[in-house]
Parts: structure tokens; C-alpha cells; sequence
């Protein structure tokens, strides 16, 4: 295990997750049901998501190295445009959409936040993100646990103290910053291909 490579890809899905509707989601659940029960049932499908993720990631690495940094880097300049363009309301209203579910038993609570969680990451950003670091590091164990432990990280605060959070640090804010950051390593993975 590389825990440097840990400690970059949580930076990195850590961030990019924070604007997310996952957040919103989770701020949201929480609030209303036992935030047990809600983080159990968000990291249950982060865990699924990233084990795709990271598998997606292996077997994209069949690809020629110069073909994939490019795709690599196409990719973070993507996401970093789409962080930094994205509308901050829409995010919101859908994370607000996802959360709307009357249910209170445990296991209702426990299958909600599962569901809400595995459903609004499947294709998003940060499922994409894990993808492509794990085409780049080829370091499986690494970038699954650093990606599982920044996305858990953000649905526990979501679920411990989002809504104080967010009046101090404004989401769109944050998802400018995860631009910014997705365009450096845009640019750093077209360095990999020309060095």
C-alpha cells in the first residue's frame, strides 16, 4: 500500500465530493433520520462504488500508456470545467430530490440512504475521478481506500454538522477549488505524456 497515493486520492475525491449531491443528501437524511443508519447505508454503497470503480480502472489500464494518459487527461479537464461551470442550484435541488423519502424504519432508513447514495454517485464525477487515478497509479488497495475513506469522510461531516459547514464554507466555493485542482492534474498528466 502506498499511502501517499491514499492520501492524494482522498484529497482529491474529498473534494470534488463536498459540492456533490451527496452532500446535500446526506445533510439532509441525517437530519431527519438516525445518522447511524444514514452513514451505514452510504458507506455500504460507496464501498460497492468504489470496487467497481476501482475495477473499471485496472482493466482500462489494458490501453496503451501515451492513449490513456490522454483519456486520463481529457478526462480531469472535464471534470474540472464542470466543477467550475456547474450550476450550484441545480446540485442542490437534486441532492434535496434524492433525500425526499418518508421512510423510518431501520432497515427502510438503512436501504434509503443506501439507495439514495449508490444511485446518485453511479456515473458521477467522482466514481469517473476513481476510474481514471486508478488507470494512472495501477495501485488498486490504494486508491480504492483513499477514494472510500474521502467519500465517507464528506458524508460524515454531511451527516454530523453539513448545515453549519455550509454557511462557512459555500459550496460553490469549494467546487471551484476542485477545478482548479482537476485542471492541475489535467496538466500534469499531459506532462506524463510528452516527458
Amino acid at each position: 500500500m502506498n499511502f501517499v497515493t491514499v492520501l492524494t486520492v482522498f484529497v482529491i475525491i474529498f473534494v470534488a465530493e463536498i459540492p456533490d449531491k451527496t452532500m446535500v443528501s446526506s445533510i439532509l437524511l441525517g437530519s431527519k433520520y438516525n445518522g447511524l443508519l444514514v452513514w451505514l447505508g452510504a458507506a455500504f454503497a460507496f464501498a460497492i462504488q468504489v470496487t467497481i470503480s476501482v475495477t473499471v480502472g485496472t482493466i482500462v489500464t489494458l490501453i496503451p500508456h501515451n492513449i490513456l494518459e490522454g483519456i486520463i487527461a481529457a478526462v480531469f479537464l472535464a471534470g474540472g470545467i464542470y466543477l467550475i461551470l456547474t450550476n450550484e442550484k441545480e446540485q442542490i435541488e437534486e441532492g434535496e430530490k434524492l433525500a425526499q423519502t418518508p421512510k423510518k424504519h431501520m432497515r427502510k432508513v438503512l436501504l434509503t440512504s443506501f439507495g439514495v447514495t449508490f444511485l446518485g454517485e453511479f456515473g458521477d464525477l467522482t466514481q469517473i475521478a476513481t476510474i481514471n487515478l486508478e488507470a494512472k497509479y495501477h495501485q488498486a488497495l490504494s486508491v480504492a481506500l483513499g477514494a472510500f475513506l474521502g467519500l465517507v469522510a464528506v458524508v460524515s461531516i454531511g451527516i454530523v454538522g453539513g448545515k453549519s459547514l455550509l454557511k462557512v464554507l459555500p459550496t460553490n466555493r469549494i467546487r471551484k477549488l476542485a477545478g482548479i485542482i482537476f485542471i492541475g492534474f489535467f496538466f500534469y498528466a499531459l506532462y506524463s505524456i510528452f516527458r
